[in-house]
């Protein structure tokens, strides 16, 4: 699984794996902050090369009103352009897609910092931010084993 907070000009992707397709409990593999354009070109590579069993994870954007929505005025939305490419490149490729909510991920990182979660050394905000979608999205519990050791480094 590939959990996705969009931004621009950045954006936070983490990659999650299991050791079988029966597997209940998700591995965190990496968390890296990336530019919008090559997280698309990542995510198209990995789809294209996928073989089934391929899930995308990502915040949603929610436009608020008042302040929130006229600070977007003279905006190109970019962040609204990542997710569309990103249901589109997943689409294309037969490929789940889970939205998350800016609150259930919030939930969700406040959970993983409140056990000490191990983000792999030197992850951003960004980053920090896409593993706690992809952990709302697997129902993540602090019970599971969740860095694969070679990211602890």
């Amino acid at each position: 699984m590939v959990s996705v907070d969009p931004g621009d000009p950045h954006v936070g992707v983490a990659v999650w794996s299991r050791s079988s397709v029966d597997a209940v409990e998700w591995q965190l593999e990496t968390a890296v902050e990336t530019t919008p354009n090559a997280f698309l070109d990542d995510l198209f590579d990995r789809c294209q090369k996928s073989q089934g069993g391929f899930v995308v994870a990502y915040e949603r954007f929610l436009l608020r009103g008042g302040r929130a929505a006229l600070a977007q005025t003279g905006s190109e939305l970019g962040v609204v352009q990542t997710i569309g490419a990103l249901k589109w490149i997943a689409r294309a490729c037969s490929t789940e897609v889970i939205g998350v909510t800016p609150s259930e991920r919030a939930s969700a990182r406040a959970r993983m910092r409140g056990v000490g979660f191990p983000f792999p050394r030197g992850a951003t905000d960004h980053a920090r931010d896409a593993a706690a979608v992809g952990a709302y999205a697997v129902g993540w519990s602090a019970t599971w084993s969740t860095l694969a050791p070679e990211a602890r480094l």
